[in-house]
């Protein structure tokens, strides 16, 4: 890896130039590293949903997704059971989705 070969930098064997293309590699896998933890802190910390919204996907989830009159018998599976596993159920949900997020 380029960590490993950071140790080569300014051996006598290793040259110049072979110093220098590592310590450029080494300086790129840095910055490259950088930007990725910029974007994952950036993703963590932004809100998805607004308080409305949060409070609107529990009252789905208490008075729909629990609810005895969305379980199917035949799967024997609830919506919330349903949702969960990507099935087809998703028409009660009260959240529109839609792209303009």
């Amino acid at each position: 890896t380029v960590w490993n070969a950071a140790f080569l930098i300014g051996m006598n064997r290793t040259g110049f130039f072979a110093s220098a293309l590592i310590a450029f590699l080494l300086f790129l896998n840095i910055a490259m590293q950088s930007v990725f933890l910029g974007v994952i802190t950036n993703i963590v910390e932004t809100e998805l949903f607004d308080e409305n919204e949060i409070e609107q996907l529990r009252s789905w989830r208490v008075f729909f997704a629990h609810s005895v009159n969305h379980y199917d018998t035949m799967s024997k599976t609830s919506l919330a059971q349903r949702v969960c596993a990507a099935g087809d159920a998703t028409s009660t949900l009260p959240v529109e989705m839609s792209d303009s997020k």
